[in-house]
């Protein structure tokens, strides 16, 4: 279940870098490119909904970061850690 959760919580994440990151590379070509992109890429993120969404995924998967680094005895890594 931990781990169904952190990989919702990452693809959300996922999801947001990509919009975020096409619409910055609308601005390479103009200003109003970006915004026109903005309007389409990044419509969902702006409304309170998808803010809850990101703010929600964000914190949980933070918390669950901090939770794998609780649950070691030891900061150093396996290999299975590594994959």
């Amino acid at each position: 279940m931990v781990k169904r959760v952190g990989l919702i919580s990452g693809l959300i994440l996922f999801t947001f870098l990509t919009c975020h990151l096409i619409n910055l590379s609308f601005g390479l070509s103009s200003v109003a490119a970006l915004e026109e992109a903005r309007q389409l890429l990044m419509w969902f993120w702006f409304t309170w909904i998808g803010t809850g969404v990101l703010m929600a995924s964000m914190f949980t998967h933070l918390a669950l970061g901090l939770h794998a680094l609780y649950r070691h005895n030891t900061l150093r890594m396996t290999m299975t850690d590594t994959v």
